[in-house]
């Protein structure tokens, strides 16, 4: 990750105590561009670096957009002069660190924002109704359906919190390559152990493993784990048709493996030659591969993102200061607050490889 302060201001500011208070609006201005940027892009988007660099070349990120998103989410003018130097420091964080980020997990939940909600907890709703629309004469009653089970799931906020120590001695001497370097680490050490937490519901699934011995290849192991999946869904008040489409999580070992199996379309060479004994016909909308998944994991999830697979934010990654006189230094405690879970594990499937 590239952060680059700017120094023309640090420099300009008179005294060591202006110099912190300078710092202390940058920093907290660059921890805040991920996630202005993941609202700006959309989390469909984020899934992995071709549709993140696909997203930013049909350029949404002109200097009028950024400033309107700039000035709402810090409060300010969107023509207060200071917005042109945060815009070009926008734009590059953009282009050079959003691809850098592991977010690929936000493509597998739906987002409920807490912020401000007041309350540290959201409910995942999970109503076990079949649906039955019935046809009925004119004028008479509709069956309703009594025999609801309504079940929820609470998940409770979790507060994540680490901490920084940024020297005076850094700014007297305009070693601003220390700082930036500590400010990235702090960056990437945040969005890492997120990445990590939002995965790991998945990869610490168990009895989930799709039974693959009936069928004679991995491309049609894959088409009939999506059809498991989507007849699951009847029923449910989710879309389960195969238009619904689904969602591949692998290590970055294996990608190479599942991309091939999207090359077995009807009119390919490697379904004409017999290589397959059936086109690829399971619709996939996307394929997240990430470190948190073991390399020694012989297979992928296979997941009907969305519904009730869900996350929420209640603090994006903020920051407290507070002086240290021991060191000479400047405190920055980062919190963040979320969780996440899987409200019906009938939308996962874990599909070992032939």
């Amino acid at each position: 990750m590239q952060i680059t302060l700017n120094r023309s201001r640090l420099k300009a500011a008179v005294g060591i105590k202006a110099k912190r208070k300078e710092l202390g609006k940058q920093v907290a201005f660059i921890l805040g561009m991920p996630d202005a940027v993941k609202a700006m892009l959309g989390t469909a988007n984020l899934g992995n670096v071709e549709m993140i660099n696909k997203a930013l070349q049909t350029g949404p990120v002109s200097e009028e957009r950024l400033k309107g998103l700039i000035a709402n989410k810090y409060n300010v003018a969107a023509d207060t002069p200071a917005l042109s130097g945060y815009q070009t420091a926008f734009t590059q964080f953009i282009h050079q660190n959003m691809p850098e980020l592991d977010m690929g997990y936000e493509a597998l939940f739906d987002h409920v924002d807490m912020t401000g909600s007041g309350q540290d907890y959201f409910e995942i709703l999970a109503a076990n109704m079949t649906a039955a629309w019935n046809a009925r004469a004119p004028g008479e009653k509709t069956k309703l359906r009594k025999a609801i089970q309504d079940e929820e799931l609470s998940v409770k906020m979790v507060e994540f919190s680490d901490g920084i120590e940024l020297l005076d001695v850094w700014l007297d001497y305009s070693k601003f390559y220390r700082i930036e370097q500590a400010i990235s680490e702090f960056i990437n050490g945040y969005y890492e152990a997120k990445a990590k937490f939002h995965y790991g519901i998945f990869t610490s699934l168990t009895g989930l493993n799709f039974d693959v011995s009936s069928y004679a290849d991995n491309v049609a192991a894959l088409n009939g784990a999506a059809a498991s999946i989507h007849r699951k869904m009847r029923g449910k008040g989710l879309p389960g048709g195969e238009n619904a489409g689904l969602t591949v999580l692998v290590a970055p070992e294996h990608k190479g493996k599942v991309n091939k199996m999207f090359t077995a379309t009807t009119d390919s060479e490697t379904v004409a030659h017999g290589k397959v004994v059936e086109p690829l016909t399971a619709r996939i909308n996307n394929v997240i591969s990430t470190t948190f998944v073991d390399k020694d994991v012989n297979g992928y999830w296979l997941v009907r993102a969305g519904g009730r697979i869900k996350k929420a934010d209640w603090k994006a990654l903020t920051i407290d200061t507070a002086r240290d006189i021991e060191v000479s230094g400047e405190k920055f405690v980062g919190v963040g607050q979320y969780n996440c879970a899987i409200g019906d594990t009938d939308q996962v499937l874990f599909v070992p490889f032939k």
